[in-house]
């Protein structure tokens, strides 16, 4: 579960470099982008229930910011479409996770 955790806050992290990469604050950021009225605040939104307004480890942002950079268009096109944030949220790992209370109930 934490490393569905851990690869949702990346691929937020880099999505959000994506639209702003010099941004100081990504939280900031962030939240800009989830009252915006655009297609991504959806799953912006579902980011947002999962790991809320993350705090950002200086190290885990220069990091995602040193990958943004070396993105090409077309990557970086794929980025803002949500594809990999989407992948994320569907994480099979997140997904059982969900279903782990039932199963114990269950038993």
């Amino acid at each position: 579960m934490v490393a569905a955790r851990l690869r949702l806050t990346r691929e937020l992290g880099r999505f959000l470099l994506c639209v702003a990469p010099d941004a100081a604050d990504l939280n900031q950021v962030f939240h800009t982008q989830l009252t915006r009225d655009i297609a991504s605040a959806v799953r912006l939104r579902h980011a947002h229930e999962h790991v809320g307004y993350p705090e950002w480890d200086p190290g885990l942002v220069a990091e995602l910011r040193a990958q943004v950079r070396k993105l090409t268009a077309g990557q970086r096109a794929s980025m803002l479409l949500g594809n990999p944030l989407d992948a994320a949220l569907d994480d099979p790992r997140r997904v059982a996770e969900g279903t782990l209370p039932g199963l114990l109930q269950i038993r």
